[in-house]
C-alpha cells in the first residue's frame, strides 16, 4: 500500500501542477478570446445540428458536407443541445485532450518536459482558438499506445481518430500497416485481419456510404477545395512543406540520440511518411497554428518519454520550440488581440437583419446573422467546390451582399475571367469583384481590427494573401459590397460606417489588402 502510494504521488501531483497551469490558460481564453474565424465554421454546424436535426451551413435547412471533423461537430452539437457553450464546449475537450497525453507519459519529469512544450509550441494557441488539436492528439497518442500492445481496441481508436478529423486516416494508416508488418505467424496476421475488417473497416465503409448518402457528395467538400489549385513544387506547394519540415526537423537529431536510434528512426517513418507527402500536397488552409501537423509532434514526445536517459526527449521539445517560435507567437497573439477583429461585432449588427450573402470570410458572418449564407470558395457551398464561382453563379445567387478579401487593385482594374479558369484566390477576387462592378454594388471597405492597431503590429493580419508585405502605418480592409436593390441599404450602410467602414475610392493609397496613411 506504501509502496504503491509513492510511486503514484508524483504522478498524481504532476499532473494536478498541469492542471493548475493550463485551467486558468483555458479560461481567460473563453472569458476574453472569440474563437477563430475557421473554428467557428463547425460551430455553425454543430449549432444548426442541435437546433434543427439537420447538418447544415448558413441557414440553408438543407444537409452540407462541410462538418469533416464529424465526431468533433457531432459531440459539441449535442453539448449545444444540452445547454453548453460551442466554445466553452470546444476548450473542455481540448483541455482533457491534454490531460490524457500527460497522463500516459511515465513519470513526472517526463510530465513536465511535455507541459513545457505544450506551453510553447503553438498547439496549445490553435485549441484556444477553439480548434480540436489537442483532442485529435490525446486520441492519436491512444492509438501509438494501444499498437504497442495485442489489443483490439486499437482497430477502434483508429476509426475514432478518423471520425473525429477525416485526416486521422492519414495518421492512423502507418500506425495499422506497422502492425500488419510486426505481426508474428499466420495466426497472428489472421486475427489481426479480423480485427481490422471488423472494427475499422466495416464501421468506416458503413459511415463513408451514410455521409455520401446523406450529403450527396462522395468526398468533403474542403479536399475538393484544398487539393485544387496549380502546385508551385512538381507535386507539392512549396509553403505546405515548410509547415511540415517545421514540426519533422526536431525529430532526426532527438532519434540520433536515442538507445536503439534506427528501431525508433524506422518506427517513425512508418507513422510520419504519409503525413509529411499528403500535408505537403495539400494547400493547408486553416492550418492555425501548424495544427494540421501537432501529431506529429505528441506521437514523437510520446515514444521518446519511453526512452531509458531524458536527453533525447529534452533536445525535442527544446529544438520544436525553436522550428515554431514563430509560428507559437503569431498564434498566440491572434487569440490575445481576437476580440479586436470588426468581423465579430459587424456580424452581431448583422444579426437583427435579415438578407443573403456571399462570403469569403465564411465563419462569423454565418453563425452571428440569420442571413442566408454562401462560401464562394466552396469549402461550405457544394455549387461551388466542384469547378470556381462565376459571374452567372453570382448573378443567380441574387445576394444582398458581398464579402470578399481581396486586393483592391481589382476594384480598378476588374477583369472578366475566361471560362473554367483554374481554382486560385486571385481568380475567385476577380470573379466576384467584376460582377460587383458590373452590377454597381456600393463597396465599403471594413478594418480588419476595430480599435486601429496598424496590421504590421498585429498578427491577425497575418493570414491575409499578402501577409509578407505587412508595411508600418498601413491596416487591411475587407470588401463588403452592397446591392443598391437590397431593402436595408440605408441601415447596412450606417452599421458598416460605425464600424469603421469607408467609402472605396480609386484615389486611397492602397497596397494589396492595405490602406496606408
Amino acid at each position: 500500500m506504501d509502496i504503491t502510494y509513492r510511486q503514484t504521488a508524483p504522478a498524481t501531483l504532476t499532473l494536478a501542477l498541469c492542471i493548475a497551469v493550463m485551467l486558468p490558460l483555458f479560461w481567460l481564453a473563453y472569458l476574453y478570446a472569440v474563437p477563430t474565424e475557421d473554428a467557428v465554421i463547425l460551430f455553425e454546424y454543430a449549432r444548426n445540428l442541435a437546433q434543427t436535426g439537420v447538418i447544415s451551413y448558413g441557414h440553408s435547412g438543407i444537409p452540407v458536407e462541410g462538418a469533416t471533423d464529424f465526431l468533433w461537430m457531432l459531440v459539441i452539437a449535442g453539448l449545444k443541445k444540452a445547454g453548453v457553450p460551442e466554445f466553452l464546449s470546444a476548450l473542455a475537450l481540448n483541455f482533457a485532450g491534454a490531460l490524457i497525453i500527460l497522463s500516459q507519459l511515465k513519470d513526472s519529469a517526463r510530465r513536465i518536459i511535455a507541459l513545457i512544450g505544450l506551453l510553447f509550441t503553438p498547439y496549445l494557441y490553435a485549441a484556444l482558438q477553439g480548434f480540436s488539436p489537442l483532442l485529435f492528439c490525446a486520441v492519436y497518442v491512444l492509438c501509438i499506445v494501444t499498437s504497442l500492445r495485442p489489443y483490439a481496441s486499437f482497430y477502434a481508436l483508429v476509426l475514432l481518430l478518423c471520425l473525429i478529423r477525416p485526416d486521422g486516416v492519414v495518421w492512423g494508416a502507418g500506425l495499422v500497416l506497422l502492425r500488419f508488418v510486426e505481426g508474428r505467424g499466420r495466426h497472428e496476421l489472421g486475427k489481426e485481419l479480423r480485427n481490422f475488417l471488423l472494427y475499422l473497416c466495416l464501421p468506416g465503409l458503413i459511415y463513408f456510404a451514410w455521409r455520401a448518402w446523406y450529403f450527396s457528395e462522395l468526398l468533403p467538400l474542403p479536399f475538393l477545395v484544398k487539393s485544387a489549385g496549380d502546385r508551385n513544387l512538381i507535386l507539392f506547394y512549396g509553403y505546405s512543406g515548410l509547415y511540415v519540415l517545421s514540426a519533422f526537423a526536431p525529430i532526426i537529431p532527438a532519434c540520433l540520440m536515442s538507445e536503439d536510434r534506427v528501431r525508433l528512426l524506422r518506427r517513425l517513418a512508418w507513422y510520419f511518411f504519409l503525413p509529411c507527402v499528403f500535408y505537403s500536397w495539400m494547400r493547408l488552409e486553416q492550418n492555425a497554428g501548424n495544427r494540421f501537423l501537432a501529431p506529429m509532434f505528441f506521437g514523437t514526445l510520446f515514444m521518446l518519454s519511453r526512452e531509458t536517459k531524458l536527453r533525447p526527449m529534452v533536445v525535442f521539445t527544446i529544438l520544436s520550440v525553436l522550428c515554431g517560435i514563430k509560428i507559437t507567437v503569431q498564434t498566440a497573439e491572434t487569440v490575445a488581440e481576437s476580440r479586436s477583429e470588426a468581423y465579430y461585432y459587424v456580424s452581431q449588427d448583422l444579426a437583427r437583419l435579415n438578407g443573403k450573402m456571399l462570403v469569403t470570410e465564411a465563419g462569423r458572418l454565418a453563425y452571428h446573422t440569420n442571413w442566408i449564407t454562401h462560401d464562394a470558395w466552396g469549402l461550405n457551398t457544394p455549387q461551388y467546390a466542384h469547378k470556381l464561382i462565376d459571374y452567372a453563379q453570382i448573378d443567380a445567387g441574387s445576394y444582398d451582399l458581398i464579402d470578399a478579401h481581396c486586393k483592391f487593385s481589382f476594384l480598378t482594374n476588374p477583369i472578366p475571367l475566361a471560362a473554367n479558369p483554374p481554382r486560385s484566390w486571385d481568380n475567385l477576387c476577380h470573379a466576384m469583384i467584376d460582377y460587383v462592378t458590373d452590377k454597381q454594388y456600393k463597396v465599403f471597405l471594413v478594418p480588419l481590427l476595430t480599435n486601429g492597431i496598424a496590421c504590421s503590429n498585429s498578427r491577425l493580419c497575418a493570414f491575409s494573401s499578402d501577409a509578407s508585405t505587412r508595411r508600418p502605418g498601413c491596416q487591411r480592409f475587407d470588401i463588403f459590397a452592397l446591392s443598391p436593390s437590397y431593402a436595408h441599404f440605408e441601415e447596412v450602410s450606417r452599421l458598416l460606417k460605425n464600424r469603421g467602414a469607408i467609402d472605396y475610392s480609386p484615389t486611397l493609397k492602397f497596397e494589396g489588402d492595405e490602406i496606408c496613411s
